[in-house]
Formats: C-alpha cells, structure tokens, sequence
C-alpha cells in the first residue's frame, strides 16, 4: 500500500546509521569508504519541525577520510559519538545551536557499534572481532571489556543494569554494566521450528514495564522474520541482584510474531514502550503495537507489506540500515542505503482495521481482474 510520508531527505552519500536528538532533531552518517568513488563520507545534523527536513543553513555536516558506521547519542549532555574507522570522534550542541567537535580518541580496534549509558557515564564500544570495550566518559579510560563474542558485533544496547549484544557468531548475550559477567545467553526459540539457521538479529529493551521486557527480532531462512516478546518471571529480578544471587537473569520467550517477509535489518522501540517499529532488507517498515497485559503479546498496527507481494509498496528502494523514534515516539525516521530519510507521524497511520479492509479489497480486485481477462 502506498504511504503517506511527511517528508524525504536525500542526503549525498549513503546512509549507515540514524540517531535522534531532543527537539527532533536528527543525525546520520554513511559514506562511500576510502575507495575513491567520488561519495563523500559524512555525519549530518539537521532538524525536524513535524512536517520536514531542514537543509541549506540550517543543517550541519562533518566530512571524514573513512565511512562513518556507528552513531550514539547522548541525550542527558547532548553529544553525539561516531565510529570512523578505529577512531571515535565526539561532537557537542553548543547554546548557540552549533555543532563542535569536542574529543577523538583512538580505540585500536575497528569499531561496528557504539552506544552510551542511560546516564551518559559510560561508552560501549563493539568491534568487528568480537570484543566491546567499556570506556568513562569524558575521561574515554577503559573499565574492561566484555570478551565473549566470536565475531563481529551489528547490535548494542546499553540498558542500564545490564547490557544486550548480538554478533555474527549468532550468539546473543546479556551481561551486567558493573564489570561484564555474563548473565544469559538469549537462544532463538524458532531453531526447533525451522532449523539452526535461524539466529537473533537484534534485540531491545522496552522500558517502563513491570517487569524486564524484551522484543527479540529474529531471521529465518525461508519464513520471514518474527519478534518475539521476552520477560523476566519476577518484578524484583534485575541484573544486579542476579549477579548477587548468582544465577543468570530469567527472561525467557513468551510469545512470537511474524512481522516481514523479508531479513530484518533493524528494530526500535518508542520511549512510552508501546510502540515498536522494525525493518526490512527490501526497505519495508512495519509499525508494532505492545499489548500489555496477563498475556504480553504485540499487534501489528501499519506495514508497508502489501497481502499480495506484488503490490507492495516499499518505503526505500534499498536496505533499510537504521530507524528511530522521537522522543516518546510521535515520529518515526528511517534511513537507508539508498541515501534517503523518510519521517512518519505514528500517530496518522491507518489502524489494523482499515490495513485489512486495504488488503481485502485487494484480494477481491485481484480476483475480478483475473475473471474479466478469463472472458
């Protein structure tokens, strides 16, 4: 089905990774790499106002030697971290409303993914081997590192008590903040439906629930890709007194959706936590609905999917490489490899009802077409 978009930006390179700021504001990096292409390689910031992009005087735009692939914000001090390379460079709002660049530090490992504390204290570093440094920031000392992946890491979140990290080993783990002591490891609860190459793809916290709330994206050979809602079985259970009470933090899956038909490639959950938005490698967005209650489970609220996969209506023509919500999630933002940005009022798309009444009368077209040229 089409969609109803507030407002495209085009950006001059591709885009690799997508952060929001407070007042809606926006910031994403990508590049064409060392190779000379003729793309350059760039961090941009501009603003959102509710119905479009900034441009021209009103954005800003940092160049690098290499392709920036990792963004995190700092929204406690306004600050945004970017991987270039093995390098991490930082840059701070000053009152004016320009951006400045603040620190650069040199980690010596290539770095995949970055993200900061909720409270800004510390620095998570992955890198394409394996291992996540912990640094304090601003003094950017490394505290330790967490050692147990094998390969790259393509996902990173930093929840507070404890930290959820996804690599291309397949393996997803939960470990605490304090000093890196795994926790649990996540394992797919599709693997006995459609077979070991099932794997986590990625996987974020939703906050404000009673109880440890995780949604759990995962990838499937031939099936789609499914999230899967996973909680803790005891309110007062979090990942310091696991740690106390040496035993690894009990979430386990309690229940499983299908959200694409394609590879998901990325997922993000609203700051009120009722909303989640993922998306696909054919550049379809799906918006979720958390339905809270004795029985957790989510509900599929507004997708770019069409029923019949002919119609389909994808909202980039390339891989969708980072989403993101503002603030409590009135606006959704999306990027893309294919150098475009795209803004979404969540609170204006067609509800379930209309989506399938959509894809009825899709079905029905279909099969009078299909009559009248049998005629």
């Amino acid at each position: 089905m089409p969609v109803d978009v507030l407002d495209r930006y085009v950006a001059k390179f591709p885009i690799y990774a997508l952060g929001t700021l407070p007042a809606n504001g926006v910031v994403f990096a990508g590049g064409g790499g060392r190779m000379k292409s003729g793309i350059m390689n760039g961090l941009s910031v501009h603003r959102f106002d509710g119905s479009s992009f900034s441009s021209g005087d009103e954005s800003t735009c940092f160049k690098f030697e290499d392709v920036p692939v990792a963004i995190a914000v700092c929204k406690t001090e306004k600050i945004v971290a970017t991987a270039v390379g093995e390098q991490c460079r930082f840059y701070r709002c000053e009152p004016s409303g320009s951006w400045s660049l603040i620190l650069e530090k040199e980690l010596g490992h290539k770095v995949s993914c970055l993200d900061f504390s909720p409270d800004g204290s510390l620095l998570y570093a992955a890198t394409e081997e394996g291992p996540i440094g912990v640094y304090s920031y601003p003094a950017m000392k490394q505290l330790y590192s967490f050692d147990r992946h094998r390969k790259g890491v393509h996902d990173l979140q930093a929840c507070g008590e404890f930290v959820i990290s996804a690599s291309r080993d397949r393996k997803t783990f939960l470990w605490s903040s304090t000093d890196g002591t795994m926790l649990q490891q996540l394992e797919s609860p599709l693997k006995e439906k459609f077979g070991r190459l099932c794997h986590i793809r990625t996987c974020r916290r939703i906050p404000h629930a009673p109880v440890t709330t995780l949604a759990v994206a995962e990838a499937t050979p031939s099936q789609g890709s499914f999230v899967s809602i996973w909680t803790s079985e005891d309110s007062s259970l979090n990942a310091r007194q696991s740690k106390q009470r040496n035993v690894p933090l009990a979430v386990s899956p309690m229940s499983s959706m299908r959200v694409l038909r394609e590879p998901i490639t990325c997922l993000r959950v609203a700051g009120a936590g009722d909303l989640l938005a993922a998306a696909s490698a054919e550049g379809h967005i799906v918006l979720l609905k958390l339905l809270r209650g004795p029985k957790t489970g989510l509900e599929k609220v507004w997708t770019t999917e069409s029923f019949i996969p002919s119609w389909n209506f994808p909202l980039h023509t390339l891989p969708v490489t980072a989403i993101d919500f503002s603030g409590p999630g009135d606006f959704l933002f999306s990027a893309s490899a294919d150098s475009s940005i795209s803004a979404l009022a969540t609170n204006a798309v067609p509800t379930t009802e209309l989506v399938t009444l959509i894809g009825v009368i899709g079905v029905l077209l279909t099969f009078l077409i299909g009559l009248l040229v049998n005629l």
